[in-house]
């Protein structure tokens, strides 16, 4: 699995949805809405944060993801 992919899964975990893009599968893609808040853009970010440092801690296994490859 790809560390964005990962990434990606646990966010969704966390309440954010986003995904990936370019070839390799390695750029996170953002789609928020024209009507966010501050408020938003820091929960936002804070989830992200903590979905980075979650994979990158391994909390996140090739498991987890599979299941969701390619949506």
């Amino acid at each position: 699995m790809t560390t964005t992919a990962k990434i990606i899964y646990r966010g969704y975990e966390l309440g954010a949805a986003f995904t990936y893009v370019e070839l390799n599968a390695n750029v996170l893609e953002f789609m928020p809405p024209l009507t966010l808040t501050e408020d938003e853009v820091t929960e936002g970010a804070a989830i992200v944060d903590q979905a980075i440092a979650d994979v990158t801690a391994g909390k996140v296994s090739d498991a987890d993801v599979a299941s969701f490859m390619m949506w």
